[in-house]
């Protein structure tokens, strides 16, 4: 993403949705609600992308929390790869793909559900879970359509790479 760096434009972002605010004579939005894009009729908001960033940086890293040049650069790319995923995700749903609480289970490493217990991690973590899943599933019916490999095919681009 060029120009400036993304904790500047995270600034800028919020100071405009604030201004705008102010002009409509609206009281602030709380800044996790702000909408970063909107896709279809779904609206994400800085607090999604945050959770996104959450599951990704789970440390309390020194250069992560000063935000330094360099931690700009991977969360302007992270950015662009969680647009990615946010529009997979769409398409997945728009297809009516689901993902069953034993799928989860199964990828968390869960064997099984304790009543009023969220096993495998917190709710955030079973969300991820579960986003990750159906982009997954949306990978599989987009890239296994009409795949047809055979054996001696294998054979021959192993040994023409191997």
């Amino acid at each position: 993403m060029a120009g400036p760096s993304s904790s500047r434009w995270w600034v800028m972002a919020l100071s405009l949705g604030l201004a705008l605010a102010a002009c409509r004579g609206e009281p602030p939005e709380e800044p996790s609600r702000l909408i970063v894009v909107a896709l279809d009729e779904k609206k994400v908001t800085v607090g999604h992308l945050e959770d996104y960033f959450a599951g990704i940086f789970l440390g309390d890293d020194e250069e992560e929390q000063s935000g330094g040049a360099e931690m700009d650069r991977v969360k302007s790319r992270l950015f662009d790869n969680f647009l990615e995923e946010e529009l997979l995700l769409l398409e997945a749903e728009r297809r009516g793909i689901r993902v069953e609480q034993t799928e989860i289970d199964a990828y968390l490493g869960v064997d099984a559900l304790e009543e009023g217990s969220w096993p495998g991690g917190d709710r955030p973590t079973r969300r991820r879970a579960r986003r990750n899943l159906m982009i997954q599933k949306l990978r599989g019916a987009v890239i296994g359509v009409d795949v047809d490999v055979s054996e001696e095919e294998v054979k021959i681009y192993l040994r023409e790479h191997g």
